[in-house]
């Protein structure tokens, strides 16, 4: 009915709901992202396969008969030692490709308020860094 509030659900996927096996990750252009995220009708959608947080709102160009206008891709990122590990320059840390130097993981804090989602992404060390 018009001025109601339309409610969709939202998701936790390890790839994207198109293809579980088939990660969103944060070098994706937001077309590929949108393609990925096909019909499903969520809101937020929480996945982690490429292993590499990020937090974007992504248009969907097939909005309408249950599909929201943009729908928020929250990547969690890794719950060990990141993928391929590894120095990587004089910092060893290089946010924009994901790269952490060993004993170092991603983590991802998600909090639901009345008035939205907090999403506070932060390294974590492990091990022999902590």
């Amino acid at each position: 009915k018009a001025g109601e509030i339309e409610i969709h659900d939202d998701k936790l996927v390890h790839g994207s709901p198109a293809d579980p096996l088939e990660p969103m990750s944060h070098d994706m252009d937001d077309t590929t992202i949108a393609n990925l995220l096909a019909a499903d009708p969520a809101a937020v959608v929480l996945c982690g396969g490429s292993h590499v947080p990020f937090d974007r709102l992504v248009a969907r160009p097939n909005a309408g008969a249950g599909v929201p206008a943009h729908t928020r891709v929250i990547n969690l990122g890794s719950v060990g030692e990141a993928p391929g590990g590894g120095e990587r320059g004089r910092s060893g840390r290089r946010a924009a490709s994901g790269y952490l130097p060993p004993h170092f993981a991603h983590a991802t804090f998600v909090e639901s308020r009345d008035d939205g989602i907090e999403v506070e992404q932060f390294i974590v060390p492990l091990g022999r860094a902590a």
